[in-house]
């Protein structure tokens, strides 16, 4: 069976190739693919913002802490597990269509983003369009604030995103850096060897 192209390169399209090596391994995802690190998780303080953070399932904050992240291919898109210290967040990404082709849709709960990646030879930029809940978008004013972008850093994968929302502010910061195992780094090589 044919093996199909990875989400985010079909969303991107030639400027993939652009990408670093170790964001183009990060988003190779061919079945399941296992990444872990060390990252850091900050929140708003208020109880406001505590509060609805803690209903979409957002992580606690937290300093250096072990992060494990899961991708699984699931009905044409990625199923996200991201473990934060034992703390599990979930998300299901894939590639918009229609008036949204082109773009990366993001879902967690009944919130979906529409995402456009602008991808660079420093690594992959995350530009919000509109977000909906459920089937109703949301006006501007409404929307959440995403500051989001993935870098290489000493051949590991950097990640960094802010989430936040209007007359709340910042909801939830996340950052830290991942690395493939050295197996999966050695089947992605030998992938790429194959595919030349």
């Amino acid at each position: 069976m044919a093996r199909r192209t990875p989400l985010y390169q079909r969303i991107i399209g030639a400027d993939y190739a652009d990408l670093p090596d170790v964001t183009q391994a990060i988003h190779n995802v061919n079945g399941e693919l296992i990444v872990e690190g060390r990252g850091r998780v900050a929140r708003n303080k208020s109880t406001l913002g505590n509060w609805l953070a803690d209903r979409l399932g957002m992580p606690k904050a937290a300093t250096d802490i072990p992060v494990t992240v899961r991708f699984d291919e699931h009905d044409g898109g990625e199923m996200i597990c991201r473990n934060y210290n034992g703390h599990m967040l979930t998300t299901y990404q894939t590639e918009g269509t229609g008036i949204d082709q082109g773009l990366l849709m993001e879902r967690f709960g009944p919130v979906t983003l529409y995402i456009h990646l602008d991808a660079h030879e420093e690594g992959i930029d995350f530009h919000l369009q509109k977000a909906t809940i459920g089937s109703v978008p949301l006006p501007q004013w409404l929307r959440p604030r995403l500051t989001a972008r993935e870098r290489s850093r000493d051949g590991q994968h950097h990640y960094f995103v802010r989430v936040g929302l209007p007359g709340v502010g910042t909801l939830i910061e996340y950052e830290g850096l991942l690395q493939l195992k050295k197996q999966e780094q050695n089947e992605q090589h030998a992938e790429r060897i194959d595919v030349v």
